[in-house]
């Protein structure tokens, strides 16, 4: 397998150069958002193959997993904080207590809990018995969450196939404290000793197996929602006050999807990905199908509030926006589009490698990212991809009126006139 090590930070005059590599120059909507490259990572070994890509942002941090690597940056993409090596491919990854704590879980089972300012390794568990030896994930889920009533504390929930493992007790503060004052190896010790993993199992709701999850919180109580497939397709779990451990609430049978591929929760929203690539939304509390998209297929989608231009609002209500990646058929080549909520019109889109992820981020990040992998020659079809290149998005600071032979450039509050312009013969175009 490949290594991912060679990481290049572009400097801040360069970030504003032509994209490495693209796939494509189709662009639509190319004035309401300027991209930049912000790092390009590249494979050291000569055996070129396609990397297993994933990353997450937050606020103060950013993280790309490409097969077996996991590269840490800061949130300006100008430093990297670590870059480590596994045995196995990792699966998820997740940080928590501002970036400070970082858990992997790979493939042949083991969670390593790391702490950042150190680069030390805490604890290292091999918690799925059946571990994945094939392309197939052995944690499916990962999610990290502080314990609203115990801030330090922190819930992990990770997600296997035909169950999840619910870890509690993980005193992270605590043990940060204990790090930094240097109390020895029996401190450490003792707080480890107090974490406590209990398991759940789905074998009799999700037959298929589970493939992801999401969790919110009403008041202090914790809910969670796992996906899977065949008879149930959501089942809905809750923290019970007696067991002290999450028990199911009730459960969506597969009549009106087939399976879940991912869930995002907004407020009082549920959006589900079915496994046929068709997008709904659901009232999260009775988990009833409130819309659906069964025209627009998509692949992966992430929601963001990001600070929008005033002519953006004025076309749909609301701040709201859907980023979505889409695969054109066995095309190399995917795309890339920011949508308007609710209306899911079209404000943005690019054509990039069929190589790309996501990145996924808080909903009111201000900035959209993307990783994707670039080819050598990007004409030469079925070449497996050499580097990849972190790309963001930012919504343009100006917006433009066109009526008939005049154009007028605002800045993005329409506060401010920023320029006049009368056409000189017939109407203005483009």
């Amino acid at each position: 397998m490949a290594t991912w090590s060679d990481v290049e930070l572009p400097t801040n005059e360069d970030t504003n150069t032509v994209r490495l590599g693209s796939v494509s120059g189709e662009e639509s909507g190319s004035g309401l958002y300027q991209v930049d490259t912000l790092a390009k990572i590249s494979n050291a070994s000569e055996v070129k193959t396609d990397p297993r890509l994933s990353s997450s942002s937050g606020s103060n941090w950013s993280i790309v997993v490409a097969d077996k690597t996991v590269i840490l940056f800061d949130q300006s993409y100008q430093t990297i904080l670590l870059l480590l090596h596994f045995e196995t491919d990792v699966d998820a990854i997740g940080l928590c207590l501002d970036g400070k704590f970082l858990v992997v879980c790979e493939r042949n089972g083991n969670l390593h809990l790391i702490y950042v300012p150190y680069k030390k390794i805490l604890l290292t568990k091999a918690l799925a018995e059946n571990a994945s030896n094939g392309d197939t994930k052995t944690y499916r889920y990962l999610i990290i969450e502080e314990d609203k009533a115990s801030l330090g504390q922190y819930h992990v929930f990770l997600l296997i196939k035909d169950g999840f493992f619910h870890i509690t007790n993980l005193a992270l503060a605590k043990i940060e404290t204990a790090i930094e004052n240097n109390s020895g190896v029996g401190g450490l010790k003792e707080l480890q000793s107090l974490i406590k993993i209990d398991f759940c199992s789905t074998k009799d709701y999700h037959d298929e197996g589970c493939t992801t999850a999401v969790m919110f919180c009403l008041g202090h109580e914790m809910h969670l929602m796992i996906g899977g497939g065949k008879e149930n397709v959501v089942t809905h779990w809750m923290m019970d006050p007696q067991q002290t451990r999450m028990c199911l609430a009730h459960s969506v049978n597969s009549s009106l999807i087939p399976g879940v591929k991912k869930m995002v929760v907004v407020e009082n929203l549920l959006y589900i990905l079915d496994t046929e690539d068709v997008l709904s939304l659901w009232d999260l509390h009775f988990l009833v199908m409130i819309h659906c998209w069964p025209d627009l297929p998509i692949n992966d989608f992430e929601l963001t509030t990001e600070c929008s231009s005033a002519s953006m609002v004025a076309q749909d209500k609301g701040s709201m926006k859907m980023i979505t990646l889409t695969k054109q058929n066995s095309s190399q080549i995917c795309s890339f589009q920011i949508r308007f909520l609710p209306s899911m019109t079209v404000c943005y889109s690019l054509n990039v490698s069929s190589v790309s992820c996501l990145v996924q981020t808080k909903i009111n990040m201000d900035t959209i990212y993307l990783v994707e992998g670039v080819c050598e020659n990007p004409e030469s079809r079925g070449e497996p991809v050499s580097s990849v290149a972190v790309r963001c998005f930012t919504v343009n600071n100006w917006s433009i009126v066109v009526a008939d032979k005049t154009v007028i450039l605002f800045d993005q509050s329409y506060q401010t006139i920023l320029l006049l312009l009368p056409c000189v013969k017939g109407s203005c175009r483009g």
